[in-house]
């Protein structure tokens, strides 16, 4: 894909499999981020935060793939059911980010990279 830039103009940039897309206009080439698909954590009932997998590949410190994660949510008082409910949706996201570390660790392969 091409991507066009303020400091050096349009740059062919390969994007990895798992990438969903890139900034608009990234700015400068450094801000350029791989984006994967926004995965929602938690259940039905409670949606705690959202992960994604994300790479800088024109950073000047570190351009290994990452798993970027947001907490999402108002705060708020809950009873008890309420309260169990969103506690098994912590556990339930719990689950979900120990499998993105699988499959992070696949993405970056033995040395830890890409």
């Amino acid at each position: 894909m091409t991507v066009p830039t303020l400091d050096i103009g349009d740059v062919l940039v390969p994007a990895p499999a798992w990438c969903a897309g890139h900034d608009e206009a990234p700015g400068l080439l450094v801000d350029l981020t791989h984006r994967g698909a926004e995965q929602l954590l938690g259940t039905n009932e409670f949606t705690v935060g959202m992960a994604q997998f994300t790479q800088h590949p024109y950073s000047p410190r570190d351009r290994s793939t990452g798993l970027f994660i947001e907490p999402t949510g108002d705060p708020g008082t809950l009873g008890p059911s309420e309260a169990d409910l969103y506690a098994a949706a912590l556990v339930e996201a719990a689950g979900q980010v120990r499998q993105m570390a699988r499959w992070l660790a696949i993405i970056r392969g033995p040395k830890g990279g890409a």
